[in-house]
């Protein structure tokens, strides 16, 4: 390029830039000042306390409504978050010797206080006065025994009553339905409406012209999937979101005791030393041997084989329960899927069965003080586990029947937005009001 048509081009970039300035400074001279909008202005709050197995964490949001249509969201923000340890489960049933002199309800009036603390300095007291508040129990607290969890439900209803009245809170004319242990249908239900909502696929007007995601989510105590039953030969499901008159049915099952802390405990108790092999810390771990050891375990052929009598083979998982067709479905893995596809690095890539499984071998083969070495960064319960919880989520992944090459979404969030199953809960509790929610949940 010559040198004249260089200067040529810089006189015109410069000249270009003093316009530019001029015309932008003008305008700021002449045109007035614009606050930026606020989507959440006017909006209402609702408060869902998801009291897990290992703590309960407060979720606060805020969200806005269709002028004519209060069942219609137009904007839903997650504002406020608030952690606390241990579990509900564990406060309630703690001995006496470990509670530093106070008693059990003294304990669960300090821990709920705690959570709504956060809470009451978020909101005014105008604000409160119109804010529900809702707290679920997960798989920690169905696991309980019976009367063990209805006695732990009780006390907490009371003290839950007692802080949401304190607080300035509406308090529940029907409290079963604020305060509950939700089965497992209900915990994929929410997680399916969070992970669709944030993908942009929650559409309750349009779902028959949709192509929505299905949604795996495993625990610490049990694990779900869900997908929309849209087929013709999906039998119809009790579980659905409702817009009018019409029905969208959606498949869940959840399985109690699958999720990656119960399993292994299971599995430890069932195998003894022989299960070693599927943990780093023996030395000896294998992922393949681990795999066809929790395959063997895990895959019920006796009830696969009722099933398919039943439904067909394409209709069964290999756990031997029914399964709505889930051919072209594309799976969104969230919670302890995410955990250990970022622990073996996939989540970089697009994780897949097949992935996982190479993976998995890789990271079994370690020898120990190298893989202490390698990620120093990780606590050696996760090191030890890790091989064991691959095996496990692929033998999952199998059993439902996905591919090696199955390409599977997964994240922890989405826009920064967390993948948890208390967003699906608040979207359902508002856009589904008119639903007979008490099927959702374990104890009525």
């Amino acid at each position: 390029m010559s040198s004249p048509f260089k200067n040529h081009l810089k006189r015109l970039f410069v000249f270009f830039i003093a316009t530019f300035s001029a015309i932008t400074s003008a305008q700021a001279k002449t045109s007035p000042v614009l606050e930026p909008s606020n989507p959440l202005r006017n909006a209402s709050s609702i408060i869902i306390i998801d009291a897990g197995s290992t703590g309960s964490r407060l979720h606060l949001f805020r969200y806005t409504v269709a002028p004519d249509d209060p069942q219609k969201i137009i904007t839903i923000k997650e504002v406020l978050q608030k952690d606390i340890t241990p579990g509900l489960a564990t406060i309630a049933t703690q001995p006496e010797s470990l509670t530093h002199g106070i008693t059990n309800q003294q304990h669960l009036q300090q821990y709920i206080a705690s959570l709504l603390s956060a809470a009451n300095q978020a909101l005014s007291p105008r604000e409160r006065q119109k804010t529900p508040v809702y707290l679920f129990g997960t798989a920690g607290m169905r696991n309980l025994p019976q009367e063990t969890r209805a006695a732990v439900l009780a006390d907490t209803t009371d003290i839950f009553i007692q802080q949401v009245k304190q607080g300035g809170y509406p308090i529940p004319n029907n409290p079963k339905k604020n305060i509950n242990i939700i089965n497992g249908s209900a915990e994929g239900l929410f997680s399916w409406i969070t992970i669709n909502y944030l993908m942009h696929r929650y559409d309750i007007q349009d779902f028959l012209f949709r192509r929505n995601y299905g949604v795996l989510d495993l625990g610490g105590a049990s694990t779900q999937i869900s997908v929309q039953e849209n087929k013709a030969h999906d039998k119809p499901s009790d579980i659905y979101l409702q817009n009018g008159e019409r029905k969208y049915p959606i498949y869940v099952h959840s399985y109690p005791m699958y999720g990656t802390n119960a399993s292994q405990k299971s599995f430890k108790n069932r195998f003894g030393k022989s299960s070693d092999i599927c943990f780093l810390q023996s030395g000896h771990a294998n992922f393949k041997a681990c795999q066809a050891l929790i395959a063997a375990d895990m895959y019920n052929e006796t009830a696969y084989h009722q099933c398919t009598q039943r439904n067909g083979a394409s209709y069964c998982s290999k756990m031997g329960v029914y399964q709505a067709d889930i051919a072209d479905t594309q799976f969104f893995a969230i919670s302890g899927y995410y955990y250990i596809f970022n622990d073996l690095d996939l989540v970089r890539n697009i994780p897949s069965p097949g992935l996982l499984a190479k993976a998995g071998e890789k990271y079994c083969s370690l020898d120990w003080q190298t893989a202490i070495k390698k990620y120093p960064e990780r606590n050696q319960i996760t090191l030890n586990n890790d091989c064991f919880v691959s095996a496990w989520v692929y033998s999952l992944l199998k059993g439902y029947g996905l591919s090696d090459d199955t390409p599977l979404l997964t994240g922890n969030t989405i826009n920064g937005i967390d993948t948890d199953w208390p967003l699906g809960a608040a979207i359902y509790l508002i856009s589904q009001v008119q639903h007979e929610q008490t099927i959702y949940f374990s104890s009525l």
